[in-house]
């Protein structure tokens, strides 16, 4: 089975628009079936069945969790019960949600189990900014939890985070943005890695804005990452004077845009930045040079 053709049931199964699942499947898939010749297209196509019975019996709130342990662990199964028992022995799965009852007795009568708290997914408005992307404004990790199985990696055409505009936003940047460390911990494994509409990464909104502990956090999944060629989150932090937020940068990211980062400081009168990056080694032929004092102006 060639790899394109592996990935076919993936897209197929899993929940609409649940892509940390399709990308964990898709990971485990090119990797079992990489490692020379040895992959076992019948064991992988257990495994898609398997889990695609579990989103139908299960709650979706769970899909992520049932993936990554069925992935981790290449688990051959033929059945939805096989599944389910290995899961519940694991303490994996919640307990299945009760049948509707359709007899007339049962008519009528309400289920705690389809509550309107416990089917909620969240919303989405006409900005497209999402019930996570308001929990991420807030920084309401216990939101964040309950949403981000559903909506991580959804993308608003505009949202704001304080006095901050995003296009092509996600809950990641608005958090990151504000600098809100929790909340940023939750999504940036989901979220990591994307780009609003001008090109921008979490971690560069967050070093434009000088939210050091969250530039801290972020540069493990985000540094070195770049808009055009040389304009990286150590660009952002330079050019808005964000002196501690550059420091932790540039270790990663001075080989990359430390000339550029230098010449945006200087542009911009933050003469601390300018000192530190010229510490560190890095020049530019075509820096501005300071203005020579007159002479009655000389000591």
């Amino acid at each position: 089975m060639k790899k394109s053709e592996a990935l076919v049931p993936t897209l197929h199964w899993c929940p609409a628009g649940y892509n940390p699942t399709i990308e964990v499947i898709s990971r485990w898939a090119l990797t079992t079936q990489g490692k020379k010749g040895r992959g076992n297209p019948g064991r992988t196509i257990r495994v898609w069945c398997a889990i695609w019975m579990i989103c139908k019996q299960y709650r979706e709130l769970q899909v992520y969790q049932y993936t990554r342990f069925l992935c981790d662990h290449g688990i051959k199964m033929s059945s939805v019960d096989d599944s389910g028992q290995l899961l519940q022995e694991h303490d994996c799965a919640p307990p299945l949600a009760p049948e509707k009852d359709t007899s007339e007795e049962g008519a009528g009568k309400g289920s705690p189990a389809e509550s309107p708290q416990t089917d909620d997914e969240g919303s989405v408005d006409e900005d497209g900014v999402t019930t996570l992307m308001e929990a991420a404004k807030r920084n309401d990790v216990d939101a964040v939890k309950r949403y981000i199985h559903y909506q991580a990696r959804m993308v608003a055409r505009f949202v704001t985070a304080g006095m901050v505009e995003i296009y092509d936003g996600t809950a990641l940047m608005v958090a990151a943005v504000l600098g809100h460390v929790e909340t940023v911990k939750l999504l940036m494994r989901c979220e990591g890695g994307m780009r609003s509409s001008n090109d921008l990464t979490a971690l560069m909104w967050a070093a434009a804005n000088g939210r050091t502990e969250v530039v801290r956090l972020l540069l493990d999944v985000e540094g070195g990452m770049t808009k055009d060629k040389d304009f990286t989150a150590l660009t952002a932090a330079a050019y808005f004077g964000r002196l501690d937020c550059v420091k932790l940068l540039l270790e990663k990211e001075k080989n990359i845009s430390g000339r550029h980062a230098l010449c945006v400081a200087d542009m911009e009168g933050h003469s601390k930045v300018v000192s530190l990056l010229k510490s560190e080694g890095i020049t530019d032929p075509d820096l501005r040079m300071p203005p020579r004092k007159l002479v009655s102006e000389r000591a």
